[in-house]
């Protein structure tokens, strides 16, 4: 057995885990990550993400992420988010949930898009793009 890491996974309204584990993976917006004992220093952008924690006997516990940030440093691992599901709480009602407030979203960007190419159309795509990648995590999680 390796050496454990200090791993937290919160949201604002709860902290979904605080414990010892052996591996905490998940993806930013420049890769997929693992974060083990003595990791370099880092804090990134977490990209929408199955986030999961191995504990030392091999269990796991996993969350659906939709963004946020990880930091790592002194073998402590936190990650922040606005969005933190954990898989197991994740049904065909939460999915058909995060899906109309997709949509709503989409419909009021295509009523505001003139067309024309700039900032806010760009932040509009990438808003589009994350939720798609959202509704698709989920639909995996609950498949």
């Amino acid at each position: 057995m390796s050496e454990p890491i200090q791993a937290r996974v919160v949201s604002p309204t709860k902290v979904l885990y605080d414990g010892e584990a052996e591996m905490l993976a998940c993806r930013t917006e420049v890769g997929e990550i693992a974060f083990y004992a003595h990791h370099v220093p880092l804090v990134g952008a977490l990209d929408v993400c199955k986030l999961r924690v191995v504990q030392a006997n091999g269990s796991e516990e996993a969350f659906a992420v939709l963004g946020g940030f990880v930091e790592c440093r002194d073998s402590k691992v936190t990650v922040v988010s606005d969005v933190a599901i954990p898989v197991g709480e994740v049904s065909r009602d939460v999915l058909e949930s995060e899906r109309a407030k997709a949509v709503i979203d989409e419909e009021a960007i295509n009523q505001g898009d003139s067309g024309d190419l700039n900032r806010e159309t760009l932040s509009s795509v990438k808003r589009m793009e994350r939720d798609k990648r959202w509704i698709d995590l989920l639909e995996e999680v609950v498949s």
